[in-house]
């Protein structure tokens, strides 16, 4: 270990820092609550006005694609249908729930990352964890405030991944496809975890993934009775379709980090090619990267490979937005993680790449309308990528010195 990091470490793991990291957390957090409420305030609400209303309308038997916020319900009926029970509360209360909701979902989703590692002797210690959690609150804060301030759903979402990663690391594969199946169903974009079961010859699970996901499409039909496929009509027609066929304006007037923009507006490919393209290229390296590791076992080569699928939902995903940039925690995680471990070769040029990323975010957070959210992406694949496939040479390494 580099003794800059082992020095870091030690920082981390000393008392004071640890109760100043708690006040600072939680002074963050409330300067986050105070914005968040202020913007459910608004005479405009946020997306979570959008979430309740169209709960509402659940009940009342309207149109929940059809609510009159400003901010249109664009995800599946399971989300409306789960919050229904803060739809029968006041709306500034239920906001306030909310906001509660999503601030356990980011403690649950860092602490069943710490648990995944805890046995495989990359743990970090439980005493440097509030430390380590204040620099990823600041590093990440952009993010993270575009996610409580606009009331969104991304960290329930992930928090729901990394319980099927969890679940199907301890060999609770079922109850995995349960959380899959949840995330699929409040929003779309987790579906491309399909795939690690998929090259994992999983057909049971994903079998099991794909009836639940279809059972709770379709559980608001208890209240809704029949209507529900004229609501779903309505949804895949001015939702699912528009994104399809959606093609961005020219590069520097809108924010776009997926690979078929990244792929049309640099290399000048027409949509219809940079999408198919984009698809083929992110599938095949994932290929490539179950083929190495196919022999390889253990937890922490699953959350490696799971953490590299949601930055290729990033990279596939049709709509780019800052909130959803959340889903590259656990990679960041993990390749903090691993490079704070021994045995790594190249370290000094592995951290200056894992800084890069945060030098990239930053930038991108001031030149939105940029390449720079793809980089930063793109880095965090590669930086991951390689720790990961070191790793395993080290631990093949290790077995044979046995």
């Amino acid at each position: 270990m580099l003794k800059l990091s082992a020095k870091i470490l030690a920082f981390l793991a000393n008392h004071r820092v640890r109760y100043s990291a708690f006040a600072a957390i939680g002074g963050i957090t409330i300067f986050l609550f105070v914005q968040s409420i202020g913007c459910a305030l608004r005479p405009i609400g946020y997306d979570f006005t959008s979430y309740y209303m169209s709960a509402q309308a659940l009940l009342n038997g309207t149109d929940p694609y059809n609510n009159g916020t400003a901010f249109p319900y664009v995800y599946p009926l399971t989300l409306a249908f789960a919050i229904i029970p803060l739809a029968i509360l006041p709306y500034w209360l239920a906001a306030a729930l909310w906001f509660i909701l999503t601030a356990l979902c980011l403690v649950g989703v860092f602490w069943l990352l710490l648990m995944i590692f805890k046995d495989n002797g990359y743990g970090l210690a439980l005493q440097r964890a509030p430390g380590v959690i204040l620099v990823f609150y600041i590093l990440l804060f952009e993010i993270l405030q575009n996610n409580f301030r606009n009331g969104q759903v991304n960290l329930q979402v992930l928090l729901l991944c990394v319980l099927f990663i969890y679940c199907y690391t301890v060999e609770r594969k079922y109850l995995a496809a349960v959380f899959l199946a949840l995330a699929i169903s409040c929003k779309l974009v987790p579906g491309f975890l399909i795939l690690f079961l998929l090259y994992r010859r999983e057909y049971r699970v994903l079998l099991a993934t794909a009836l639940l996901t279809l059972g709770f499409f379709f559980i608001p039909i208890i209240i809704t009775g029949a209507e529900i496929f004229t609501y779903y009509g309505v949804w895949f027609e001015e939702f699912i379709m528009h994104d399809l066929q959606h093609q961005t304006s020219a590069p520097g007037t809108f924010l776009s980090y997926n690979l078929a923009d990244t792929l049309r507006l640099y290399l000048h490919l027409p949509m219809r090619v940079a999408r198919p393209l984009a698809f083929g290229l992110v599938v095949g390296g994932f290929g490539v990267i179950e083929l190495v590791c196919r022999k390889a076992r253990g937890r922490l080569k699953d959350i490696a490979i799971f953490s590299l699928y949601l930055l290729g939902m990033l990279l596939l995903s049709p709509r780019s937005q800052t909130h959803y940039l959340v889903y590259l925690f656990p990679a960041l995680f993990v390749a903090f993680t691993l490079l704070a471990a021994e045995g790594q070769k190249g370290r000094k040029i592995l951290i200056a790449a894992f800084v890069a990323i945060f030098i990239l975010l930053l930038i991108a957070e001031n030149y939105k309308h940029g390449v720079w959210y793809f980089l930063a992406i793109s880095d965090t694949f590669l930086v991951l990528t390689y720790l990961l496939f070191a790793h395993l040479e080290y631990e093949k390494k290790l077995t044979l010195e046995e």
